[in-house]
């Protein structure tokens, strides 16, 4: 397995977590959102452990807050490009090899912000609906070449981009309902109940088990067995 992300720090931090579980990772830094990067870590990742099979994009900020016409404009734009170009460049690197060696899995965590409006979170809400079009659009481009695509929303995982969201007085501000709800899980200290449920979704998608609903969108609150039965009767 191979984690990118923007510091060293955080890099090595969940590469050394995966190790301690008996898995094997490197981690690369770097911006998702810059080509040159991204072309590095593919390389390095194919280079140290093979043809990429599964892509999972995760990188994500959630600013800025606030009606759309106060946000700052760059701060907005910023947040797209994580989300949206970040995901669109390794998809456009990494699936052409896909392809040359007959499959692979796509998968893009998006947000429940994405189907549905919340107010004062336009660039997040923006990003995440425009990432599970992508995934729809993957999914049927690429259903014939034996390469799979899923949006996942996690649901309320608490992260350290959770930690940011709950210090940040935009977010105070505008979503106060918001970060009193991620409070109580942190206070709770539910923090790993919800890791270990979307993960184990992930899972399931890259596997394989339910390349039959390519290209659709997915919650550890959906049914996943239910979809996938219905999507083979109508086979």
């Amino acid at each position: 397995m191979a984690i990118t992300s923007r510091t060293e720090g955080q890099v090595d931090e969940t590469v050394e977590s995966i190790r301690k579980a008996g898995g094997t990772a490197i981690g690369i830094a770097g911006d998702v959102s810059n080509p040159e990067d991204v072309s590095r870590t593919i390389g390095r990742t194919e280079s140290e452990l093979g043809p990429i099979s599964v892509l999972l994009a995760n990188a994500g900020n959630t600013g800025p807050y606030g009606p759309i016409w106060e946000v700052n404009a760059e701060q907005w734009w910023y947040t797209e490009e994580t989300h949206l170009r970040g995901a669109f460049l390794y998809i456009n690197q990494i699936v052409p090899g896909m392809i040359e060696r007959g499959g692979g899995h796509v998968l893009t965590m998006v947000s429940g912000a994405g189907v549905r409006p919340v107010p004062y979170f336009s660039g997040y809400g923006v990003a995440k609906a425009a990432q599970i079009r992508l995934m729809e659009i993957l999914g049927i481009e690429a259903k014939a070449n034996n390469v799979f695509a899923f949006a996942v929303s996690p649901g309320l995982v608490y992260t350290e981009l959770a930690e940011s969201t709950i210090n940040d007085a935009g977010a105070q501000k505008w979503l106060p309902q918001f970060v009193a709800r991620l409070k109580e899980v942190r206070e709770a200290g539910e923090e790993q109940q919800g890791l270990a449920v979307v993960s184990e979704l992930c899972v399931r998608l890259a596997c394989g088990d339910a390349d039959v609903v390519t290209g659709q969108h997915f919650s550890p609150a959906d049914n996943l067995d239910e979809h996938i039965e219905k999507a083979n009767r109508s086979l």
